[in-house]
């Protein structure tokens, strides 16, 4: 949902352009093909600058962004304990569709599947 009002037209999106150095990944859980995601994730693991953004959506009531550092030689261990304190970090809710603890469960599990695969783009590329 937009904050556009009844009298306003959206007329472009504008997203800052990233550099070659910068591997994005994106993963959701929905109960069917074409719904709304419960939860979704987005990560851009930028190599050089050592960091990387995360954006999820479903987990609260708006998007969140978080910036984590990610050394070159991060591992599957960190990106695990990166993956669980992220998701304590978020807001939650519940609705008829998972409850908060579910949703934090897939923010964890959506995070560390971005970040491994975001990763993974970059080393293949290096």
């Amino acid at each position: 949902m937009t904050g556009r009002g009844g009298d306003e037209l959206i007329t472009a999106l504008h997203w800052p352009r990233t550099s070659s150095e910068t591997e994005t990944a994106f993963f959701e859980f929905a109960v069917r093909d074409g719904d709304f995601a419960i939860v979704a994730v987005a990560c851009a693991f930028e190599r050089r600058a050592g960091r990387m953004r995360l954006g999820f959506g479903g987990c609260g009531e708006v998007p969140q962004v978080v910036e984590v550092s990610a050394p070159s030689g991060i591992n599957a261990k960190a990106v695990e304990e990166i993956a669980r304190d992220l998701s304590k970090q978020l807001d939650y809710r519940s609705d008829l569709l998972a409850s908060a603890d579910y949703r934090r469960s897939l923010a964890t599990v959506l995070a560390r599947k971005a970040m491994v695969a975001s990763i993974e783009k970059a080393r293949a590329y290096a």
